[in-house]
């Protein structure tokens, strides 16, 4: 399934939430915009993220609770192309981005204890001129238990305000997964829904919608190698 097909489906979803009219003037990041980032994680209160309460994402590939962690860049499509992943350096020499740690929350749930909701610059990317930002708005996570020889693995997802230089404050999700015991990699997703924050009722019909969009976004790729 190509871009232009999931960009149909969310805009089918778009159009089925009453959004009410945006402004002439309004500028937001195209509808299935996204950026996909990785990094290297670890548990803060576990030796495995998939059973610990607490994320950290490392800095340069080091542990390193309570700094924000490095990320690099994979993709970067349509309004975001305006990043170069192939000039982004590796997580661990600095990337291009940054994420923060999260400190506490309960798992299996959209429940975040420390930092608290809204998290203003959750995940930033930075490349010449050229500057992003995501703050998160609504948290939710899921762990899946080992079973047998697999790994156990851990989801995070969320609403969110995205910000891009020249387009105004647009709605947008992000999921991250990391796999494995001990230290790990981690690899996320930002993507942008075209228009700006819905009402609450709306936001969380929102919300199931572009998961579903990343969920069939990821099987497109893997389809398409």
């Amino acid at each position: 399934m190509r871009l232009a097909t999931l960009a149909t489906i969310a805009a089918t979803l778009v159009g089925s939430i009453a959004l009410g009219a945006a402004p002439a003037s309004a500028a937001y990041i195209t509808l299935g915009s996204n950026i996909d980032f990785q990094g290297t994680v670890g548990g803060i209160d576990g030796p495995n993220i998939w059973n610990s309460t607490g994320a950290d994402w490392h800095t340069n590939g080091v542990s390193s609770v309570g700094v924000a962690g490095t990320i690099g860049m994979n993709t970067a499509t349509l309004d975001f192309g305006v990043f170069n992943p192939g000039t982004c350096p590796s997580s661990s020499v600095g990337g291009c981005g940054t994420i923060k740690d999260l400190l506490s929350y309960v798992q299996n749930s959209n429940t975040l204890n420390s930092p608290s909701l809204p998290v203003a610059s959750y995940i930033t990317f930075s490349q010449g001129p050229n500057n992003a930002t995501f703050t998160m708005t609504s948290f939710q996570q899921t762990t899946v238990l080992p079973d047998g020889p697999q790994l156990g693995t851990v989801i995070f997802s969320g609403l969110g305000i995205i910000t891009l230089n020249g387009f105004d404050p647009t709605l947008g999700l992000y999921t991250i997964t990391a796999q494995g015991d001990g230290f790990t990699t981690f690899s996320g997703t930002i993507i942008a829904s075209g228009v700006a924050a819905p009402e609450p009722a709306s936001m969380l019909l929102m919300g199931a919608g572009l998961a579903g969009l990343c969920v069939v976004k990821r099987r497109a790729r893997r389809s398409e190698a």
